[in-house]
């Protein structure tokens, strides 16, 4: 009884410890996932915006050349 025990309690142990170490991965890992996303938008905000700054400063030259 008290081999099953141990080995139970080891097998549990070990499988806390395996679920407890991948949730903080995970966790982790979300929030270098949120953390790039939200980069690559400001980047992308950014991008937008000097794309419209050029397309209006190209408007306005094709508009002084007639």
């Amino acid at each position: 009884m008290t081999l099953l025990t141990v080995t139970l309690a080891a097998t549990l142990g070990s499988f806390l410890a395996n679920a407890a170490f991948y949730l903080i991965v995970g966790k982790l890992a979300q929030r270098a996932e949120k953390k790039r996303t939200e980069h690559f938008q400001k980047l992308e905000a950014e991008c937008l915006e000097v794309i419209k700054k050029e397309d209006e400063r190209m408007r306005n030259y094709a508009k002084m050349e007639g």
